[in-house]
């Protein structure tokens, strides 16, 4: 879930920059752009991953906020490589909504996954290293790394956008591999507590 932070934190740092140098957009229009998108299809992607959780859950599969970490990494890594590896400003734009929704779609089911797998008394402390995790590799690391992608890797300022779409790649791919691996344990550890989640 921590390289899932990494895709949006990456997107919101460095896209306005992207947008500004490549495309010639002022501040303003990269906060109606931008803005625009997270605002409305990166709420739009927060109820709708919940949703799909709840309803994997009640369908009896234990592992369902993993497997919507599973859809946000799959759905967001196109998405970002769509919108960050094109010199079309259409293509862009249109990209950003959906990567704006996967990017979001894990953020609601991923602090209830910690919860169900955690016994009640440990709960607290579950919650305190995921969220440290979250922020500082997500938040810390998505603005970082692009940074440095873009200056060892690529060696151009204007490249900040091709830097975007590696960082959203191998950080969905690496997402979408680690929480496949973890579905059999993540099963277990929800059965041995209780699966009641929180109450």
């Amino acid at each position: 879930f921590a390289l899932l932070g990494i895709i949006l934190n990456a997107v919101i740092a460095w896209a306005p920059s992207h947008l500004i140098r490549n495309f010639g957009y002022t501040p303003p229009e990269v906060g109606l752009t931008l803005g625009g998108a997270v605002l409305v299809f990166g709420t739009a992607g927060i109820f709708a991953g919940g949703v799909l959780a709840d309803r994997w859950r009640a369908a009896g599969r234990s592992d369902g906020a993993l497997r919507v970490g599973i859809v946000s990494a799959l759905g967001s890594l196109p998405f970002g490589l769509l919108a960050f590896a094109t010199d079309s400003l259409a293509v862009l734009v249109a990209a950003l909504a959906p990567l704006s929704f996967f990017a979001t779609f894990a953020y609601g089911a991923a602090p209830a996954a910690i919860q169900f797998m955690t016994p009640a008394g440990h709960r607290a402390v579950a919650a305190a290293i995921y969220l440290f995790f979250l922020n500082f590799v997500g938040m810390g690391g998505g603005p970082f790394i692009t940074a440095l992608v873009t200056d060892r890797v690529f060696g151009d300022d204007r490249a900040v956008g091709l830097a975007v779409a590696l960082v959203c790649a191998v950080s969905a791919a690496g997402a979408a591999a680690l929480l496949a691996w973890s579905l059999p344990d993540h099963r277990r550890a929800v059965a041995a507590a209780g699966g009641a989640g929180p109450t």
